[in-house]
């Protein structure tokens, strides 16, 4: 069972990302995020095995984000419904989430939670070259 607690910056620390997100964290942008003005995390049995935030653009709109656990994998239902709540809560109008182009599980998930593509391909949006999706999440 997994709770929800506020996040502490140990936290990143102690999160052993999956594949796809090692490959993606870009210098410091894993912690960037985790300033956001809203983080929380879920851990299981002390075990770190998602964070997850929202980064203000400006009122009514929210770029949201996930770290998730290479480990994460049985309780991802849980991770969901989680999200799902906090999502309903209506803070932002306008929630976008940005998505490598390479990863459609991650797109899949963007759909799950609410989530439309907006845009399918952001040409060269990443800072490694590589293309985005952009998925948005209207209240």
């Amino acid at each position: 069972m997994i709770k929800v607690v506020p996040y502490q910056p140990a936290h990143l620390g102690q999160i052993q990302l999956q594949p796809m997100q090692t490959i993606m964290d870009y210098p410091g942008q894993a912690q960037a995020l985790t300033q956001s003005k809203v983080v929380w995390t879920a851990v299981r049995d002390e075990e770190v095995i998602c964070i997850a935030g929202v980064v203000e653009i400006w009122a009514n709109r929210g770029m949201a984000w996930v770290l998730l656990s290479q480990n994460a994998g049985s309780d991802l239902l849980a991770i969901t419904r989680a999200l799902k709540r906090y999502l309903s809560l209506g803070e932002y109008r306008r929630l976008e989430a940005v998505l490598s182009c390479r990863w459609p599980e991650a797109q899949r998930w963007a759909r799950m939670l609410g989530f439309r593509e907006e845009v399918a391909r952001a040409e060269a949006y990443n800072p490694d070259g590589s293309d985005a999706a952009v998925f948005v999440r209207i209240l």
